[in-house]
């Protein structure tokens, strides 16, 4: 476990979050809600405690940036793209986020971007942050655990009771819950006739295509 990052290490373990954090309280206690799921989650699937500690960082750290402006976010992105250590380890986050996404969805690739420039080089836990709310076809089980969390977390005050019978499927009925969450987020933006990002396509035609025994153990960690 000394080989995890210092923040990732005091998020999972402490659950702190960075002193360049960017939360209102009541996002703080969103974030803690969302860590404690995923360590539930990871415990269950028998996970070590290294990463039990990891997943729950993911958790804490997702919406570390949540509360800065938009156009804010937009320049550190803008500045994080143009360097070649973080193309390198998440070419994934391409110019096209920038280009395509609304600020309201910046702040996950933002903080990944941070942390990775305050040296996290953890790839699953970056794309884990960097996707969280559109998800991504490259996600690893982190990483779609994180997606499946934040959507699930008790704090949500609609559908509550469907959010909760969710929650106990997840992790051992992980495929059909995934399925039923990602549908759930397309159908709020088909609703609101918003557009899909081909990323949150790409992401739903994954599930779709996966089976009942490989989504059972998600790849990765």
């Amino acid at each position: 476990m000394d080989d995890l990052h210092p923040i990732v290490l005091a998020a999972g373990k402490k659950r702190t979050l960075p002193n360049w954090a960017e939360a209102s309280e009541e996002r703080r206690h969103h974030l803690q809600r969302v860590g404690r799921l995923m360590w539930k989650w990871s415990g269950v699937l028998g996970l070590p405690r290294r990463e039990r500690v990891r997943w729950r960082a993911a958790g804490v750290l997702h919406d570390a940036l949540k509360g800065s402006p938009p156009n804010r976010l937009g320049s550190q992105l803008l500045a994080a793209l143009k360097q070649h250590a973080l193309a390198a380890t998440l070419p994934e986050m391409g110019s096209n986020i920038l280009n395509q996404w609304p600020g309201s969805l910046l702040h996950g690739p933002a903080c990944a971007a941070r942390l990775h420039d305050e040296g996290v080089t953890d790839r699953d836990l970056l794309m884990a942050v960097a996707f969280h709310t559109t998800g991504h076809a490259g996600l690893e089980r982190i990483g779609q655990a994180l997606y499946a969390a934040d959507f699930l977390e008790p704090g949500r005050v609609t559908k509550r009771r469907t959010r909760a019978a969710l929650r106990q499927q997840m992790p051992t009925r992980w495929l059909p819950t995934m399925r039923t969450v990602a549908a759930a987020k397309i159908d709020t933006l088909l609703k609101r006739s918003l557009p899909l990002d081909p990323i949150t396509v790409d992401f739903w035609n994954s599930l779709a295509a996966s089976t009942e025994k490989g989504a059972a153990t998600p790849r990765g960690r």
